[in-house]
């Protein structure tokens, strides 16, 4: 399904470290030295309300996105209310016995609530225009994210208006810190994946090894005694969906 060659990756991830990651660096400064807490302080929502606020820039961004967003609400093709039980995660998924498509959050209760109604309204817009059959469509892994990362980056005009006062700046900051952070971690989780997929004797140790210098290669330093990264099993990803995550990176 890929169009490019492992050399053609190597050529990506040296460019995300030479461009990507200075930026990062210093967008962490800014990070750092902020108080974010207006973004963790927002007056409690309902999924109504929020999915209201992101609704009012579909028709300047496009009217078709707005037709979408419509249907989705007439016949509530949504659960992203806090229930007893849920599953603390967000995802979009097809139902294919009704052509038709549904979105699932269980949100936090922060600005991160919008992040995902934007994001994953961004893969809702695709799978509702994909009419192929289930029997005949096909996935294109390195496509998937440009349409809820794109729709990210598409608000940024809107972002510091989503919220109130000094939280909407706050918010068009974090939408930019976190998409060069995404695409940075998903270099190095990417890079990570194919050496273990082309050393297929590597332990658990040598694994653990590995993610720990490839991490420095990105930025990411530890206390000089650790010699072991293990947080990259944290990433479901790789277990459900291997060598999905790069598609963070080319998106």
């Amino acid at each position: 399904m890929r169009d490019y060659s492992l050399k053609d990756v190597e050529g990506l991830f040296q460019e995300i470290k030479k461009s990507v990651v200075p930026a990062l660096y210093d967008a962490q400064e800014i990070y750092y030295s902020t108080d974010f807490s207006a973004l963790y302080d927002l007056p409690e929502t309902t999924a109504e309300e929020r999915l209201k606020k992101v609704s009012l820039y579909l028709e300047q961004i496009d009217p078709e996105l707005m037709e979408c967003y419509d249907y989705m609400k007439q016949y509530e093709l949504y659960d992203m209310d806090p229930g007893e039980g849920k599953a603390d995660t967000g995802f979009t998924v097809t139902l294919p016995y009704y052509n038709d498509v549904f979105i699932f959050d269980s949100p936090y209760g922060n600005y991160y609530d919008y992040t995902t109604a934007i994001h994953e309204f961004g893969h809702y817009n695709y799978m509702f225009h994909d009419t192929e059959d289930i029997l005949t469509q096909q996935s294109n892994i390195d496509l998937n994210e440009i349409h809820s990362q794109g729709l990210e980056m598409l608000y940024y005009d809107y972002a510091d208006e989503l919220l109130d006062g000094e939280a909407g700046d706050l918010f068009q900051f974090m939408e930019v810190y976190q998409m060069a952070d995404n695409t940075v971690e998903a270099s190095l989780v990417s890079e990570f994946e194919i050496q273990v997929y082309e050393n297929s004797g590597m332990t658990l140790e040598d694994m653990n090894k590995l993610y720990h210098n490839l991490s420095a290669k990105y930025g990411i330093y530890y206390d000089e005694n650790i010699s072991e990264v293990y947080s990259w099993v944290d990433i479901s990803h790789i277990f459900s969906s291997p060598c999905y995550y790069i598609g963070y990176s080319t998106s």
